[in-house]
């Protein structure tokens, strides 16, 4: 079975307690295939599968090299193992063991080798990274603790070499022959690198200590107010090593004499009488220091110059080898790697020479606020996106915290079967009936049996149910029997009160003896049994004829350690021994936002209205259209009471609950006071997922009448008043007010089929007449290449683009003039989807096969930036651009077949993680004001910089992203009197880096720390912009 980490059943099978616990020892992810990454390592794994080099180089010799080097290392070197800073440019997954010297491009082994063999490098360029640093520390304060100092280091050096022993030795005691026999060739290799850090340690112990006794001596004048010691030589090898103690013994003996007289005679003449005697005190001392170190750094320098002359030699082998090995692993590769590697070093060299170019020339900028062109900006620009795909609406959004509540469906995966044209199921988890009821996520208490049954049927769309049997052997047991549900991929257990609900329904033969029975609802740890909290529910009567309805709440007052939790419903063994009861619609909800019933999961919820979505798109996506027309997603399926729902088969390969149906949707936005844009089916299905021109409704008015009459029923239902029919029935499911619906979207990407102009001019001419003042979008314009859709005026165009960053950054002003250069005269653009998904290649064409050294897992740093300029094109017309939202947008970390995503999640809201991208929309619209304001360049262009502008009451913003590899000079004017500045920045050294789990805010936008934040002059003001930087800068009016 393929990508399944919970346990599947066939219909009628049977599963005991002893064979669950096995099956379900704890929830593991599943995954759409083998080629998904489901973890950040994963990801990183996939790229370039050979030797790491590198990490051997890290492990073997860099520890010992920062051991040797540790006080010649600067204090802000990135030398940590766990620093991402140490790692290639070019291939991130890789350490870094070389910088290029012009353009301080960080490179590993392989990187290097293979731009060596194609001769865009050549190895005189290279220096070793982390290299080591010749500049001399500040040294410990006098002689004594510089003695005391040297003395601690060659102690810990000897007592790090022998330290490794007595664990080695013990290793071998208790291990078995074969294994000590190997353990005993590794004691022996280590010994000898014992042996050599004990040596190592004793050969530069003198060196330590008479550099330490001689800066002890150098600095101690310093403790009495001397200005005048000077700064320690640099000591690079032999040479400069002797030079160095030379220089450093005569200026001593100089220094220290002539310090008797310029000691008091510059005393006197800054603090007079007091200053002359204190100088005679710093003279008398210098006398005595200065010489003395100058004495002793006869020596000192001396064995200084002989040591780095040796690390000198050292160095040339390391490079030696670092060069012939990067040159083989280079010859281990194809030639699309090496090829992959050459493009991206031509990439990184032209953004560092983009910002070389950006740093000398500099930004000026003039806003101009009182004479310059005001438009006002869009006020629903930023919005969701919203379709169930990576379960981020069953298993995510959507607040059931029960997986497989009622068996309504399972998981299907679509690939190709030699032979047969386009797509075909592969895998399917109900081994017999595709897309059929599983058992998944349910183990046994006690000792009893679960299966599926049929006999007994909830209702007309609940056709499976769960039976559980109880044996009459049990009757002698204290352990409850029952179930437990586990929740998907665990359940959070924390201080909160959980309703509990399901149908059940006695089996009347079996129970006769006992109709009446209580039950017990409890949150249990998966792992050790604990209860955390519990509900009993007083015995009744159930009826035999129908199923019955319960309904309970838990109440808890306890954080669980973990999410591996579970609902267990049980029994008394004694009391139900030989008895049979059925379960379905079995559900447990946790808090919800804004408290609403069967309503969204409420940490997740939270992170997408503090985002501020002024608008949601919805229910899709893909899922909307179906992989059939008669899957598709059909609204009046999805409303009323749960139990009356009926399921599907989503697009994304999973099952679809419908519990996130029409209603919640409109309840989603009117908790979160956004707009719906609201996306109807339009006669296009994707037929198992084969995309292009894959099934279409006969081109017929007659034929697309009933699609029509669907959203026209579907519209009554959402915005239609109590006496009408579907408004009647809404008002019957709890809403008798009706919602607000601005805009309707005539399908999903519909370039894909052929005959997409007729449909949208029925539809559109149809929902027109309607309803005049809706806007509706087009969801194709000029994709398809055989067609262009007329759009008529007001109506407006849905355009999607994954993409690489470049694309993105070209199109900064794509949307310049737009109306006027494509005749689309009042047509106004949504940005649908977007999102950058896959690096910067020469051809930029995007693979969609993911190969995982192109393709963006996670949006990175590059991502925020790429989007972040497109976006600024969106907002500089706002005439234009009404609308815009990433996508997707949620991402469960343990099942998902889209990546990247806006937020990435699990069962425990403290693994949710919001990427740079989310962030990236929550600054651009936290900062927006109401009208746009005219920005010209008096100075520099667009590329050093990107930049727009809006200003509100008593406030302008200006918005700036620098995409280069180094910072660039701005200078702002402002027409208008301002009286100061403040912004905020979210930026990262390095532009692939980007937020996961366990350093979820590594690049999140944080206040801008200003050294001057006050108008200089006429209302100028100048600012160095940061490398790789989002920033928004707030003038205060």
């Amino acid at each position: 079975m393929k990508g399944n980490g919970i346990h599947m059943q066939d219909n009628d099978s049977t599963v005991s307690a002893s064979e669950a616990d096995s099956q379900h020892p704890n929830i593991t992810p599943r995954t759409s295939g083998a080629s998904t990454p489901n973890t950040l390592e994963q990801e990183y794994d996939h790229a370039f599968d050979h030797a790491t080099l590198e990490e051997d180089y890290f492990n073997e010799h860099l520890p010992q090299y920062e051991a040797d080097n540790q006080d010649h290392l600067p204090k802000d070197q990135p030398h940590s193992h766990d620093d991402e800073s140490i790692f290639c440019a070019i291939l991130p997954q890789r350490r870094a063991v070389w910088m290029e010297k012009g353009t301080k491009i960080k490179l590993s082994a392989l990187a290097a080798g293979a731009l060596i063999d194609a001769a865009v490098l050549v190895p005189k360029n290279l220096s070793l990274y982390p290299a080591r640093s010749h500049t001399p520390p500040p040294g410990p304060t006098d002689p004594i603790s510089g003695v005391l100092s040297a003395a601690h280091g060659t102690v810990g050096g000897v007592v790090m070499g022998v330290a490794d022993y007595p664990i080695e030795i013990t290793k071998m005691a208790k291990a078995d022959r074969d294994v000590a026999a190997g353990l005993a060739t590794d004691f022996a290799l280590d010994s000898g690198k014992g042996v050599s850090r004990i040596v190592g340690t004793g050969l530069k112990a003198p060196m330590d200590m008479t550099l330490n006794i001689s800066r002890g001596f150098g600095n101690l004048p310093k403790l009495y107010g001397d200005e005048t010691v000077r700064k320690e030589e640099k000591v690079t090898g032999i040479a400069s090593g002797l030079g160095a103690a030379g220089k450093g013994f005569g200026l001593g003996l100089y220094d220290g004499i002539t310090g008797l007289v310029t000691q008091p005679m510059n005393g006197a003449k800054k603090g007079g009488v007091g200053g002359f005697f204190a100088g005679i005190g710093k003279g008398l001392g210098g006398v005595v220091c200065k010489p003395a170190a100058g004495a002793v750094g006869l020596t000192a320098y001396t064995f200084k110059g002989v040591y780095e002359e040796v690390q000198n030699k050292r160095d040339d082998h390391l490079k030696s080898t670092l060069l012939g090995d990067g040159k083989r692993e280079s010859k281990k590769c194809s030639e699309e790697d090496r090829l992959v590697i050459i493009e991206r070093w031509f990439s990184l060299v032209q953004s560092a020479e983009m910002g070389e170019k950006a740093r000398y020339h500099g930004v000026s900028l003039s806003i101009l606020t009182e004479t310059g062109v005001k438009n006002a900006t869009a006020p629903s620009l930023y919005g969701w996106m919203f379709e169930d795909i990576n379960h981020s609406g069953d298993g995510g959004l959507y607040g059931e915290l029960l997986t497989n509540r009622a068996f309504e469906g399972s998981d299907i995966t679509f690939g190709s079967i030699p032979g047969f044209t386009g797509n075909s199921i592969v895998w399917q988890e109900n081994e017999c009936n595709p897309t059929g009821p599983v058992i998944t996520g349910y183990k046994p208490l006690g000792n009893s049996t679960i299966r599926l049954d049929n006999y007994r049927p909830l209702s007309h769309s609940h056709q499976t149910v769960l039976a559980l049997d109880i044996p009459t052997t049990v009757n002698t047991s204290t352990t409850p029997v029952g179930f437990a549900n586990m929740g998907w991929w665990g359940i959070p257990v924390s201080p909160q009160t959980y309703n509990v609900s399901f149908f059940i329904y006695p089996n009347q033969f079996r129970n006769q003896n006992k109709l009446k029975t209580e039950i017990t609802v409890s949150l249990q740890s998966n792992l050790t049994g604990e209860i955390f909290a519990s509900k009993v529910i007083p015995a009744q009567s159930w009826n035999v004829v129908n199923y019955t309805h319960v309904t309970a709440q838990i109440v808890c007052d306890v954080q669980a350690p973990n999410t591996n939790n579970t609902l267990a419903i049980t029994f008394d063994p004694k009391e139900t021994a030989g008895q049979t009861y059925y379960f379905d619609q079995i559900s447990l909800f946790g808090e919800t936002f804004k408290g609403y019933r069967n309503g969204l999961r409420k940490d997740l919820a939270e992170h997408i209205y503090d985002l501020g979505p002024k608008f949601l798109r919805w229910p899709g996506g893909n899922n909307l259209e179906g992989y059939s027309f008669q899957r598709r997603w059909k609204w009046w399926e999805t409303i009323g009471p749960l139990e009356e729902r009926w399921a599907r088969p989503g697009n994304w390969q999973y099952y679809n609950t419908n519990g996130m149906g029409l209603l919640e949707f409109l309840e989603w936005t009117e908790a979160m006071e956004a707009e719906n844009v609201l996306g109807i089916f339009s006669g296009y299905s994707l037929s198992d997922g084969n995309g292009g021109n894959s099934a279409e409704y006969p081109l017929t008015e007659e034929a697309m009448y009933p699609v029509l009459k669907e959203a026209l029923d579907e519209l009554e239902f959402c915005m239609g008043s109590t006496d009408t029919y579907w408004g009647a029935k809404r008002a019957e499911y709890g809403h008798p007010e009706p919602f607000k619906i601005q805009y309707i979207e005539i399908g999903n990407e519909d370039w894909f089929s052929k005959a997409y102009p007729f449909r949208f001019k029925y539809l559109y001419d149809g929902l027109k007449a309607a309803y005049p003042d809706i806007i509706l979008i087009s969801s194709a314009y000029n994709e398809n290449p055989t067609y262009t859709i007329d759009l008529p005026p007001g109506s407006m165009w849905d355009t999607h683009h994954y993409e690489e960053p470049k694309f993105f950054i070209n199109q900064f002003d794509f949307f310049d003039n737009w109306q006027e250069r494509t005749n689309n005269t009042n047509v106004t653009i949504m940005i649908g989807e977007y999102s950058v998904y896959q690096v910067d290649t020469p051809s930029g064409a995007v693979n969609f096969s993911n190969p995982p050294d192109l393709h963006v897992s996670y949006p990175r740093m590059i991502s925020a930036l790429a989007e972040g300029v497109y976006l600024l094109g969106a907002e500089r017309n706002p005439n234009v651009v009404k609308l815009s939202s990433y996508a997707p947008s949620l991402q469960n970390w343990n099942w998902y077949n889209w990546t990247p995503n806006l937020i990435g999640f699990d069962a425990d809201p403290a693994h949710t993680v919001l990427s740079t991208s989310y962030w990236l929309q929550k600054l651009f619209n936290a900062y927006r004001g109401i009208e746009s304001v005219t920005v010209e360049n008096t100075e520099g262009d667009f590329g050093d910089l990107y930049w727009a502008s809006s200003a509100e009451e008593g406030k302008v913003f200006l918005k700036v992203i620098n995409v280069n590899g180094t910072e660039v000079p701005l200078k702002v004017d402002v027409e208008s009197s301002w009286t100061s500045v403040n912004g905020t920045i979210m930026s990262n050294p390095d532009p692939n880096g980007f937020n996961f789990k366990n350093n979820a805010t590594a690049i999140v936008p944080r206040p801008l720390n200003l050294t001057s934040s006050y108008p200089i002059g006429n209302g100028s003001w100048s600012w160095n912009v940061p490398a790789y930087s989002i920033t928004v800068l707030q003038f205060n009016l």
